[in-house]
Parts: structure tokens; sequence; C-alpha cells
């Protein structure tokens, strides 16, 4: 003798089994759930003493930082009991990776960001120059300065233009 099975309580019942399913999966995921924030994946930045930050669920973090996607001979490998950490010395120019692993679980989390070079000088009207940017520059009594793009905000600066973009102070 064949029984019918009602279709709507088989749904119900199939609809219920999924919701059990999705809670525990996301109960247990969620308790291993690290979130890297800055800098973000392929950011491109000019500070040469970048800050990390991320979340996690865990009580203690190792933040890796290198020159390579390996991590081999990495900059930084220093375990921390927070989510954020600050390069204390300057980093070269150039691509860098890092990547933070939750001690209690293992999981780990890693991104790629750039450190660019900016040239940039403040020079006001008394003839006082200030170098604005992360790279050094020297001058001597012209001013000498190539770039992309050089703004002269006070419009101080007598522009004459040779190969390079090049300013003299004004006369």
């Amino acid at each position: 003798m064949k029984r019918k099975i009602n279709k709507k309580i088989m749904i119900e019942f199939i609809l219920v089994v999924i919701g059990i399913v999705v809670i525990v999966y996301t109960f247990f995921n969620f308790s291993s759930l690290l979130i890297l924030k800055n800098p973000k994946n392929n950011e491109i930045t000019y500070n040469r003493y970048p800050e990390f930050e991320w979340s996690g669920s865990s009580d203690s973090y190792t933040i890796t930082v290198s020159k390579n996607s390996n991590f081999e001979n990495p900059i930084v490998n220093t375990t921390i009991n927070i989510s954020y950490y600050k390069i204390n010395k300057k980093l070269d120019f150039g691509d860098y990776y890092w990547k933070v692993t939750e001690n209690k679980n293992s999981n780990q989390r890693y991104r790629k960001f750039t450190i660019q070079s900016l040239i940039a000088i403040e020079y006001d009207e008394q003839g006082d120059i200030r170098n604005a940017g992360n790279t050094k520059i020297s001058t001597k009594e012209n001013i000498f300065a190539t770039g992309a793009a050089i703004l002269d905000v006070n419009q101080v600066l007598k522009r004459r233009l040779i190969g390079n973009i090049t300013f003299e102070q004004n006369e």
C-alpha cells in the first residue's frame, strides 16, 4: 500500500532543515570571521609608516608584512593582542603584502598594498620652502622640481618649461 506524502508538509520540512543548516553554519563561521580593514587590497598609499587594522574574534593575532606574496623574509612578524598595528620604521617604496592570522584557529587573510613616492613642496611668498611629500628633495638658489603634476597654489613662481617641468623663483 502506497502512502501519500503531503507536498505542503514536505516543503515545510525541507525549509526547516535548510534553516537549521544555515543557522548552524552561520554560527560556526562567524566565530572565525576575520576581516582586514586597512590598508585595503591593492590600495596605493604615500604613507611610509602604514597602519594596519582588522577585526576578528581571536584573543591574539600574528601580523606579517613582507615584500613578497609568499611572506619570505618578513619585515614584520609579530604576535599582538589587539587588532591594530603601526609600522615603526620607514618602509621603502613599492609593493607589500600583509596578512593576519587568528592564533586560536589559524584562520588567516592577506592583502597587497603599494607605497608610492610623492614629491611635493610648499613655497610661500617669503621664499621659504618646505618638503610636503614623502621623498627627500634638496634645493639651492633656484627651485627645480620634476614630476607628473606640480601645483603652485600661491602663484608665486615664474613658470618655465624646458623638457621636464622646471620652476624657478620669481625675481
